[in-house]
């Protein structure tokens, strides 16, 4: 009996951590997939409106040139 317990112990000391481990990095990785995903899908928008404002600016340059014209 004194031995079943023992090995249940040792059981439950070595491979419980791991077991926790195991499930702590599964979920983290998760986690950090869905996060980058996040971020693939944020860039382009920021960069189509840096575009835009670009294009905007570029827009108003001409027609404050056209005004000065008239």
């Amino acid at each position: 009996m004194m031995n079943a317990l023992l090995l249940i112990g040792l059981f439950v000391l070595f491979i419980g951590p791991l077991v926790v481990a195991y499930f702590v990095y599964t979920f983290m990785m998760k986690r950090i997939k869905e996060h980058e995903a996040s971020q693939e899908e944020e860039r382009p928008a920021t960069t189509s409106n840096h575009a835009l404002q670009q294009r905007i600016e570029q827009l108003e340059r001409r027609v404050d040139e056209l005004e000065k014209r008239k």
